[in-house]
């Protein structure tokens, strides 16, 4: 009997219910639900998630024009991201055609598996053993994340500068070089050289950029903790600063060299 049938059938006999009964016949219907309907409807959406991590390493090994082709894709779909978005919710965006907590919870999931090195064929097997979907989406979410340790690392490389004594001063600032006003710091950025016949260090480059000056202070941070003996927190910091690596490139670019020398 199905739910609807049990439903029709219990309004029929209203006055002799018996709430106890009825919503263990409900529990039986269940399931007979979940067993032929719920698990498979669950398997092929593991293997749609297997076939997005097949999709995630063929892009992966195509190389930067395939996945600027990927992206375009995306684009038509009216689907765009900001920087750092990982490839694997792209993908997983893509085949749903939308963004939703829905989508992201498979990302999430999508992500563990690549992140933990399953093979796309294995996805199902090992998402099961985890005890399924949701249960590797609320794992993977309590994970702290490489921005959120970066986050950490700039904090606590902040408080330890604020402690330091300057090693040099400058005779005169170059634009590049005076802090942003908008930042919670007074901090920039300057990539310094040795000149060969003064033996005077030279500021060749200097960037106030927020991201640039957020990386090195991560740099900073990671340090700090390497100093502190903190092997995982240092494991941790070292993923954080592989997650803003581009950052810098993406500054420098933006950026035209000055000189100034350092006293």
């Amino acid at each position: 009997m199905t739910k609807t049938n049990i439903t029709k059938a219990a309004k029929a006999n209203q006055s002799n219910l018996d709430p106890l009964a009825f919503i263990d016949r409900v529990r039986v219907a269940q399931d007979e639900w979940n067993e032929k309907m719920f698990q498979g409807t669950n398997a092929r959406l593991l293997s749609m998630l297997a076939d997005c991590h097949a999709v995630h390493d063929a892009l992966t090994a195509a190389g930067v024009s395939k996945r600027k082709a990927f992206t375009a894709k995306l684009a038509k779909e009216g689907l765009t991201y900001k920087e750092g978005v990982h490839l694997s919710t792209k993908i997983v965006h893509y085949v749903f055609r939308m963004k939703n907590a829905r989508t992201t919870a498979y990302a999430r999931v999508l992500r563990a598996a690549i992140s933990n090195k399953v093979e796309a064929e294995k996805l199902s097997a090992w998402v099961t053993a985890q005890g399924g979907i949701e249960a590797v989406r609320r794992h993977s979410a309590d994970k702290t994340s490489p921005a959120k340790v970066a986050r950490e690392l700039g904090k606590r490389a902040q408080d330890t500068l604020a402690q330091v004594t300057a090693e040099a001063v400058l005779k005169e600032v170059p634009q590049s070089l005076v802090p942003s006003n908008s930042e919670e710091h007074e901090l920039s950025v300057a990539l310094v050289r040795m000149n060969a016949k003064t033996k005077k260090l030279e500021v060749v480059w200097g960037s106030n950029t927020a991201s640039v000056v957020r990386l090195v202070l991560d740099a900073v941070g990671k340090d700090v903790i390497a100093k502190h003996g903190d092997a995982k927190a240092a494991q941790d910091a070292e993923a954080a600063l592989e997650h803003s690596q581009q950052t810098i490139e993406n500054a420098v670019n933006g950026n035209m060299p000055s000189q100034q020398q350092a006293a």
